[in-house]
């Protein structure tokens, strides 16, 4: 089973503050239909989330096995003294059949300065499970004295069924009685377009609002005329190599129609009951199922179609992660069957993946073939800074940059990156972070002084090598 995927969404470094709430924003994609459970963590003893801990948890909900959802964090930080602080944010995504993502890190900057702190933030957002359910005109909330926690009131007091229990796992209950309908909702709603349902988007609310928000991408359809005859259907492939279902062939009557003067419906519904593989068949060269993270590495794909398709199609493909030579690198190419078979040059990208997958298409139908993107480890690397000698009076500072490189390709992004600091002369002691994770194949940190004494310190970078640790030294004069 898949495992799910996480990443943020914004550019590195995330800002959070001890004076306001600010966003944190994850692109998630479960893999799994249900709840998955999204944990954001910090690696900096001497700072906190706004509600005293050093973790926050959050949940949506993916109604399918594809949806690419994003989830919204409100949050606002802690320090145990004022200041600015440089570390590392970590997000991870379990999903509903209990898979973990890969730890996904990224810059965090805390800015606490000019003010005391308090022990917690009574108003620290916990997310909440997204609702489906329409929202309600007034909605009255209460604050949990010692956790300081929002909940709705009256949550017993209106039963629900079985299917409103399951669809809807927040904790909003309906009052007894629903407000009035407008009545312009009765008339029939002005068509829109709506978003693809691979998308979703799952937004948290602060919880001092009195109305609750609903999900951002409701989708608002026209109603379908039927007509007891015809009804007209279609394939829209989607950019993501997948197929949006909005029918099929023509309805009953000229289905049987056509094979009563012997013609062959297009294969544009899988819901006909065609089996994909007699469609369309997707094979990695030697089914290969593993290629290294690098950037460089490539892999022969084939895709075949079957007795049921018809020669000389369109045939998509598509991959979550890196791209296909034939196409400049981007992750969608589109080529023509010869002969029923249509080949593509895939590209690893440089990201460490699980089960990631790469998809065929035609007419609707989709193969699927998973592929792993494995680490690539650094051969050499080079340890540099903007400046070996600095003012010891904590404001001063210097960057840090431990480039990492191979003979062919690149190391993979997220490589871990841990600094030890050794005291050569005097008493400085300095402001650096245990660790950081590689953005591309670069690491980069931070270095300050963290009293006023003099001195010179020796900084040291380690990572894990292709051929064991790489480990490379900076001497750092304090002033």
């Amino acid at each position: 089973m898949s495992r799910p995927f996480v990443e943020f969404s914004q550019q590195p470094p995330i800002v959070l503050s001890c004076s306001e709430k600010r966003e944190v924003r994850l692109k998630v994609k479960p893999r799994v239909a249900g709840p998955c459970t999204l944990t954001l963590s910090l690696v900096m003893a001497d700072c906190h989330f706004g509600n005293g801990e050093q973790q926050v948890t959050g949940q949506l909900q993916a109604s399918a096995a594809d949806d690419s959802l994003e989830y919204v964090f409100r949050l606002s930080a802690q320090a145990n003294t004022p200041g600015n602080y440089f570390t590392i944010l970590i997000a991870q995504a379990e999903n509903a059949a209990g898979q973990k993502s890969f730890q996904r890190p990224i810059e965090l900057e805390i800015h606490c300065t000019g003010q005391p702190l308090p022990s917690a933030d009574p108003e620290f957002l916990q997310p909440e499970v997204p609702s489906d359910k329409p929202a309600l005109a007034e909605m009255e909330t209460t604050e949990d004295e010692e956790t300081g926690e929002t909940r709705a009131d009256g949550d017993a007091e209106k039963p629900t069924d079985d299917t409103e229990e399951e669809e809807d796992s927040s904790e909003a209950v309906l009052p007894e009685e629903l407000p009035p309908q407008p009545a312009e909702e009765e008339s029939e709603p002005e068509p829109v377009t709506p978003p693809e349902p691979s998308s979703q988007i799952v937004e948290e609310v602060d919880a001092d609002l009195a109305e609750p928000t609903e999900d951002l991408i409701d989708e608002v359809l026209p109603p379908k005329e039927e007509n007891s005859s015809t009804t007209e259907l279609s394939e829209q492939p989607l950019p993501s190599g997948k197929s949006k279902k909005s029918g099929g062939c023509l309805g009953v009557l000229l289905f049987l129609l056509s094979l009563t003067l012997g013609v062959a419906c297009q294969l544009e519904n899988p819901d006909l009951g065609v089996a994909v593989e007699d469609v369309i068949q997707l094979q990695a060269e030697g089914d290969a199922q593993t290629l290294p993270a690098d950037g460089f590495s490539r892999l022969q794909l084939t895709a075949t179609l079957g007795p049921q398709a018809d020669a000389n199609r369109t045939i998509t493909f598509f991959t979550e992660f890196g791209g296909f030579a034939e196409a400049g690198g981007e992750n969608t190419y589109e080529v023509v069957a010869s002969a029923k078979s249509a080949t593509a040059t895939l590209i690893a990208g440089t990201r460490v993946v699980e089960g990631a997958l790469l998809t065929a298409s035609v007419d609707g139908f989709t193969a699927e073939y998973p592929m792993d993107f494995l680490r690539a480890l650094p051969q050499d690397a080079v340890f540099t800074a903007d400046k070996l000698l600095l003012a010891a009076d904590g404001l001063d500072f210097t960057k840090l940059y431990l480039n990492l490189y191979r003979d062919q390709g690149q190391a993979s992004e997220g490589a871990k990156v841990t600094f030890s600091v050794e005291l050569l002369e005097g008493d400085t002691q300095v402001a650096l972070v245990p660790f950081v994770y590689s953005v591309g194949s670069v690491a980069t940190a931070e270095l300050r002084s963290a009293n006023t004494e003099p001195g010179l310190v020796r900084i040291t970078a380690s990572v894990e090598g292709e051929n064991g640790p790489l480990e490379r030294s900076l001497d750092i004069q304090f002033e």
